[in-house]
């Protein structure tokens, strides 16, 4: 154990750089390293330190994913169980299809897929991570936010996977049978979606589809990205082209999650100024404690589809034409405020200060 906790303590620091440089690495660790490269001594309210003792908050170096896979996760209950010895809060990142499910308690799980029904008492605390973003206005407006005047009736675009035969619903839905039995035997790590995904995609389009005084431009594709999927995208592919028009020439866009519990449509959309419907999965969105996300969009629970275009159509009507173009400049300004790259940073080191500052009340 000795030769562990001397790996932990030069691997598990503050903010620590990875000692393979072949793996993801969490947010902070990149965006320290980086300033590092430049001879900066902080970046966002962020300081490396090479050792836990010196740091306010000890934050694992790899994502969780990589401890799962590499077969490191008594390595990663260690580094753990020095933040606590040491009495500092400890942050793991994950950015995954996958919830994490950290299996130790007392960590602070930074996550794309979370769900917020586990954040109950007990548990571990989840925090969003948003997926970072190339700025669209940038790249694909010309640096101009287009603003949308209001219609009599709503535009709701979606451009995505939630097409196929029959047969291919029903691939899905036995893949998904599968790989939840191998999760609770034991022999895979990530929990699978709770349903077959592609099948709820539908089902929610279907619900705008016949809906009266609602125009839909769904752009439906049978297989991911119509199936381009090289290793490295061009983001000035023709399918990538078309997901991006069918947002900035639209009103409101469908948000709904697809392999993860988590839409990062749902940023894109925000990112152009456009308004999202947000179909609610139990998602973990980042800090949606103090961002008014239900003000924002269209909020609707996964439970309550049948309400969907009642919703969306009462959420219109009460917009006036000001107010419309407003929600547009707003959605915009809060993924380039809060969710893009370095604003969610200053964000999070702002969280991180508070979480310090409660640690050490309840301590003392």
């Amino acid at each position: 154990m000795k030769d562990r906790n001397e790996a932990a303590q030069a691997n598990g620091v503050g903010i620590g750089p990875l000692t393979d440089g072949g793996s993801a690495v969490n947010p902070l660790t990149e965006l320290v390293e980086g300033v590092r490269s430049r001879g900066e001594s902080g970046a966002f309210g962020f300081r490396a330190s090479l050792r836990a003792e010196d740091a306010d908050v000890v934050v694992l170096p790899w994502m969780w994913r990589d401890y799962v896979e590499r077969g490191e996760v008594a390595l990663a209950r260690t580094l753990v169980e020095i933040a606590a010895r040491l009495g500092k809060p400890c942050v793991i990142f994950h950015r995954s299809d996958n919830a994490a499910n950290v299996p130790f308690p007392g960590v602070v799980v930074i996550e794309t897929s979370g769900y917020a029904s586990r954040r109950a008492a007990g548990r571990n605390e989840v925090w969003g991570l948003p997926p970072f973003l190339r700025d669209y206005v940038k790249d694909y407006c010309d640096g101009h936010l287009t603003i949308r005047e209001k219609g009599h009736e709503p535009t709701v675009g979606f451009c995505g996977q939630a097409g196929g035969y029959p047969w291919d619903y029903s691939r899905r839905r036995l893949v998904n049978w599968f790989r939840h039995a191998m999760f609770r035997l034991g022999f895979h790590a990530w929990e699978p979606a709770p349903f077959e995904t592609t099948a709820f995609r539908k089902r929610v389009l279907k619900r705008l589809l016949g809906e009266s005084g609602v125009r839909c431009e769904f752009l439906i594709r049978a297989r991911y990205r119509a199936g381009y999927t090289p290793p490295v995208k061009d983001p000035w592919h023709s399918t990538r082209l078309d997901f991006v028009r069918n947002i900035r020439d639209s009103d409101y866009t469908l948000c709904m999650r697809g392999g993860g519990n988590y839409s990062v449509r749902f940023y894109e959309t925000l990112c152009l100024g456009r308004i999202p419907i947000f179909v609610d999965t139990d998602c973990v969105l980042p800090f949606d404690d103090e961002l008014d996300y239900r003000n924002l969009c269209v909020w609707v629970d996964a439970g309550e589809l049948e309400e969907l275009g009642a919703r969306l159509r009462q959420f219109h009507a009460r917009l006036s034409p000001a107010e419309f173009r407003d929600l547009q400049v707003r959605c915009r300004n809060t993924w380039v405020e809060h969710l893009e790259r370095e604003s969610y940073l200053r964000w999070l080191a702002r969280r991180l200060g508070t979480l310090i500052v409660r640690k050490t009340n309840f301590d003392t």
